[in-house]
């Protein structure tokens, strides 16, 4: 591995679990769904981590760029966090990925952190604040999700008003059954299976 690909890698791990000491100092109490999250997080970071790698360090050679791309986001309190996402653009590796839908696999990083969760509101960039009006506030609330009521709804990222309004029915409904509903919902999908099988 050159030392392009490792200044990129410790500057991921940097800016990604730079943000944990914050976040966790501000968020002693450890409620149940932030041990699941922690649980399931870390299980399918070490699951997943041989694949992390092997794309890593394909894209890399695939060349085109840079093999992942900065995402800031707004996190639980307003916290400015960043997540990274494989590049989806610029080789057949690349597009393999975005056909196989893990362009986001390395959000599993700010999951083990606490800056994301299973399930909740799709991660909100700054500029779009504007634009979810008072639904912001519930926003912040919560940790954003890896997947949420948008995901099983098949709202577009850039579609900013159905996403705020899906957000605020999850956060009027929110519930240990919900979020269980809705993972199961997503997993049915990902792997084809009818919701209703």
């Amino acid at each position: 591995m050159t030392d392009d690909l490792r200044v990129g890698s410790r500057q991921m791990a940097s800016d990604v679990l730079g943000h944990s000491g914050a976040l966790q100092r501000s968020t002693r109490r450890i409620d149940p769904m932030r041990s699941l999250d922690l649980g399931v997080g870390l299980a399918l970071l070490i699951f997943f981590a041989p694949l992390l790698g092997c794309l890593t360090v394909a894209l890399w050679l695939s060349g085109g760029g840079p093999a992942f791309r900065r995402r800031p986001f707004v996190g639980l309190g307003g916290a400015d966090c960043v997540a990274y996402d494989f590049r989806s653009d610029g080789s057949s590796v690349a597009f393999w990925i975005r056909t196989a839908g893990l362009e986001s696999l390395p959000r599993l990083f700010n999951l083990v952190n606490g800056e994301l969760s299973l399930v909740g509101p799709r991660p909100l960039d700054t500029s779009d604040i504007r634009v979810y009006g008072k639904a912001f506030g519930d926003y912040s609330m919560v940790r954003p999700g890896m997947t949420g009521l948008w995901a099983t709804r098949g709202i577009a990222e850039s579609n900013l008003r159905a996403r705020a309004v899906a957000d605020q029915e999850y956060f009027a409904k929110k519930s240990w059954r919900m979020d269980l509903t809705i993972l199961a919902q997503v997993l049915a999908a990902h792997l084809g299976l009818r919701p209703d099988a």
